[in-house]
């Protein structure tokens, strides 16, 4: 949806994400705009869907995110949350919200 490909998944071309990337970021950039023409809220909102196709087009770019994101639907960027976390620790963060704390009792009832 951020870059506006007609079609998704782990079969799309680098080339026409590439190109897609271009479109996109010709008509959000921030120094493509006219602030005479453009309120301050549309300028912030051309801004943040900028920094989304450039989100978006780092992760669909470099093969390794691009294939974590296809298996998983999640986006794993380095912020000050994730700082320090490796793809362990992530998913175990990830499953325990998901499933909750297991504890002995829960393991038991589990086996029997």
């Amino acid at each position: 949806v951020v870059l506006a490909l007609e079609e998704s998944g782990p079969s799309v071309p680098h080339a026409k994400i590439r190109r897609s990337y271009y479109k996109r970021c010709l008509a959000w950039h921030p120094d493509k705009l006219d602030p005479a023409t453009l309120t301050p809220e549309e300028i912030e909102d051309a801004k943040a869907k900028f920094q989304a196709v450039s989100v978006a087009y780092n992760i669909l770019s470099n093969e390794e995110s691009r294939s974590e994101y296809d298996e998983t639907g999640e986006l794993f960027e380095e912020d000050d949350d994730d700082v320090g976390k490796s793809g362990t620790d992530q998913w175990a963060e990830y499953f325990s919200g998901i499933f909750g704390k297991v504890g002995v009792d829960d393991i038991e009832k589990f086996e029997a």
